[in-house]
């Protein structure tokens, strides 16, 4: 494997889960903004997941069928749209 492809794996990586790894670093903040206990943020973290660990087995075989390259597009773009709806979401007070 080249260089190139395990760098622009990585890529992927850090793009797509980029939310599910950075939650427990702000987990104080979203307790005390959310009035909820940090247990309930540990929760919605593993069912993150959870629901990651269930989508890997049909990513793969789609990997397996399209290639890798479209794949992963897919994959940017559906991260980069959904942050896109986060940030139009009006604020919780």
């Amino acid at each position: 494997m080249s260089t190139s492809a395990v760098a622009s794996a990585c890529v992927v990586l850090v793009g797509v889960s980029w939310n599910l790894a950075s939650a427990g670093a702000v987990a104080d903040v979203l307790s005390r903004e959310y009035g909820v206990a940090l247990a309930t943020i540990g929760l919605l973290t593993t069912v993150l997941f959870g629901i990651q660990v269930i989508g890997t087995v049909p990513a793969g075989r789609l990997i397996d069928r399209f290639g890798p390259r479209p794949l992963a597009a897919a994959a940017l773009t559906t991260a980069a749209l959904g942050n896109g709806l986060l940030l139009l979401a009006p604020v919780i007070e």
